[in-house]
């Protein structure tokens, strides 16, 4: 039996369809702003910038419009086989028809690696590729005589690569912008995809001052290693009656190795649009990108209160899921209960780097006293 006839496709629960159908919305959204944005995202002539596939634009608008129509005839249905592990199509049906596996539920809702806007971008451009063969027509209507056409240069996984990788916004959005471009729509592509000078990318001296930072930290990091016997314990709660405790929040040992190996991870980018926070994170599974506002380059260099090595640690302790302030008790009745006096925060992490971990005396080179402190 052919692998196909081994379905029932069925209809989507109400939940299933408002996510289908939100993809596809989310889908044209997209597409919609790509055209709006045509002179800085699209390319006029198809096949004009072949060679530099995700380094200049290569999509028409054209294409981009032809998306568009395909995907708003696209209707859903659900097939619960792991044959078909994410969706599939009959591009020779005349319905616009998608079946959605099991996976689909788990791509990502904005656009994206693996994204279900994307690979829904994908499908319309197989739909697409199949009704006009080898071309795609420049004009309205139907292909006749005289009527030119438009080579087809890209592949439908290249067309979602060109929206998934190169076209989504790089920054994050937070108060109702991207910090990449300062767009505010949340379903959009970023305008600067192509730009030679991304708004977000560090200055050179920016980033030697970031680059900088980043090492010193990773250097006091270390050489709290080195004195773990004195500045680290490896079971905090084992010291919860010690009048320790209450001078000094006390560190843990993996604490600090999972602030060395997360920080080696970091890079970093200027953020577009600054509000009272100075940086924000953007963990991912090999990267770990920190936004830097203009109140970082003020921050003092060597590690005392107010410094960039402080910072880092402050922001990659709330990236290890440490709460940036212990949380207020919301029931009534527990505002005189006192927390565990072993509760960290990534507050309290950075105070006791800041405050307590810092040198008290001056720092002397070749005889001349420095008067940071290491």
């Amino acid at each position: 039996m052919n692998c196909l006839e081994d379905t029932s496709p069925c209809p989507l629960s109400e939940e299933e369809s408002r996510l289908a159908y939100g993809a596809k919305q989310k889908a044209l959204d997209i597409l919609k702003d790509a055209l709006k944005k045509k002179y800085s995202v699209l390319v006029e002539k198809a096949g004009e910038n072949t060679n530099s596939v995700g380094r200049l634009p290569s999509l028409t608008p054209h294409l981009v419009h032809s998306l568009r129509t395909e995907l708003e005839r696209v209707t859903f249905v659900k097939v619960d086989h792991p044959f078909y592990a994410i969706c599939y199509i009959y591009p020779r049906s005349h319905e616009r028809r998608i079946y959605l596996g099991p996976q689909f539920w788990k791509q990502g809702e904005i656009l994206g690696a693996d994204s279900r806007p994307g690979l829904l971008i994908e499908k319309a451009a197989q739909f697409l590729f199949h009704k006009t063969p080898g071309a795609l027509l420049v004009g309205q209507g139907t292909v006749g005589k005289g009527q030119r056409h438009e080579p087809r240069l890209l592949s439908a996984n290249q067309i979602r690569s060109e929206f998934e990788t190169v076209l989504k916004h790089w920054g994050i959005y937070t108060d109702h912008l991207y910090s990449c471009c300062g767009e505010t729509a949340r379903d959009s592509v970023c305008k600067d995809s192509y730009s030679s000078s991304r708004p977000w990318l560090l200055s050179e001296a920016e980033r030697k001052v970031a680059e900088e930072a980043k090492q010193r930290t990773l250097m006091i990091l270390f050489n709290a290693l080195e004195k773990k016997d004195s500045l680290l314990v490896e079971k905090p709660e084992d010291f919860v009656s010690h009048r320790r405790l209450k001078m000094c929040p006390l560190i843990p040992l993996h604490l600090v190795q999972d602030l060395i190996t997360n920080l080696q991870k970091v890079t970093f980018r200027k953020r577009y649009n600054v509000n009272n926070k100075n940086f924000y994170i953007l963990p991912d599974a090999n990267e770990i990108v920190i936004y830097l506002s203009p109140d970082f380059w003020q921050q003092n260099e060597m590690l005392e209160c107010g410094s960039r090595p402080g910072t880092l640690i402050l922001e990659l302790s709330h990236v290890l899921g440490y709460k940036r302030y212990l949380e207020r008790p919301k029931e009534e009745g527990e505002g005189n209960k006192d927390p565990p006096l072993f509760s960290l925060t990534a507050s309290n992490i950075c105070w006791a780097f800041e405050t307590w971990m810092i040198h008290k005396g001056f720092y002397y080179r070749s005889g001349v006293p420095n008067l940071f402190k290491p």
